[in-house]
């Protein structure tokens, strides 16, 4: 799966839809979360490559502990639309998550990896539009919130959930291109479609806390407005800072729901 990258700065990775079949055990997963238990007619699924761990356009970077932990707590959360979080607004769940190795290597060397989520939404008359967008393509770009515990630089190795440096993403110190890695993943809150993410706030919200840095000069406090950073706070709080990472996930959709008895 490649990025494209425009002369614009925005990335999507490239969607692709492959057929997928339901099976017992996709049914028994969703029944885990349902109070009556549905069947294959009941519901349509879908999977969706929420994120990898290649360096993005923003110049972070899942590593595979952080794609893993997100693969367990990502299990049974909602989806909604737009990050709007009214209960009228889950359209959705997921109901398995794994990380996957569909072969290559990431930017950063390691084998590539990417976290796929399996998801379900009932199939009925309110649901008739929003599965007729995703058969059709209209809605592919997603966006996952959640808590980051740890944020480190690749430069001078120094965790900005902890402690600050001056390290601005994308920039080249000494010939090395400056990243940050995510890792710690402590919490999943959900996963939302999104419209195309022409802006920032259309990706990946991570929150974590961290020390406070010093005062910046104009010329600091521009750098971190272009990276999307928000600083504040008495000395010695905790604060949280907000990044957000554009995320457009590939997704595999099935055209038509097949109900398979696994082989025992």
């Amino acid at each position: 799966m490649n990025d494209e990258r425009p002369s614009d700065g925005r990335a999507f990775k490239g969607a692709r839809i492959e057929k997928s079949e339901i099976c017992r055990s996709d049914i028994d997963a969703i029944n885990g979360f349902t109070l009556e238990e549905l069947s294959d007619e009941d519901v349509f699924t879908f999977k969706i490559a929420m994120c990898d761990n290649n360096v993005d356009r923003d110049n972070e970077a899942f590593d595979e502990p952080a794609l893993k932990q997100m693969a367990g707590l990502f299990v049974g959360k909602t989806i909604i639309k737009d990050h709007n979080h009214k209960a009228d607004n889950q359209i959705g769940r997921i109901y398995a998550c794994s990380v996957e190795q569909p072969g290559g290597l990431s930017d950063t060397g390691e084998p590539y990896m990417q976290l796929v989520a399996k998801c379900y939404v009932l199939v009925n008359d309110a649901n008739a539009s929003l599965i007729a967008d995703i058969k059709g393509g209209i809605k592919k770009e997603v966006s996952v919130g959640f808590r980051l515990g740890s944020y480190i630089c690749s430069v001078c190795g120094t965790d900005n959930a902890e402690a600050w440096c001056k390290h601005v993403p994308g920039r080249e110190y000494d010939g090395r291109k400056c990243h940050f890695t995510m890792s710690r993943i402590e919490d999943a809150y959900e996963m939302s479609f999104v419209s195309v993410p022409a802006q920032r706030e259309a990706g990946v919200v991570k929150l974590f806390g961290g020390a406070e840095p010093p005062e910046p000069d104009p010329k600091e406090e521009e750098k971190q407005a272009i990276q999307g950073r928000e600083y504040g706070g008495e000395a010695g709080e905790t604060e949280e800072i907000e990044i957000e990472l554009s995320l457009t996930g590939s997704f595999l959709f099935e055209e038509e729901n097949t109900y398979e008895q696994e082989d025992a």
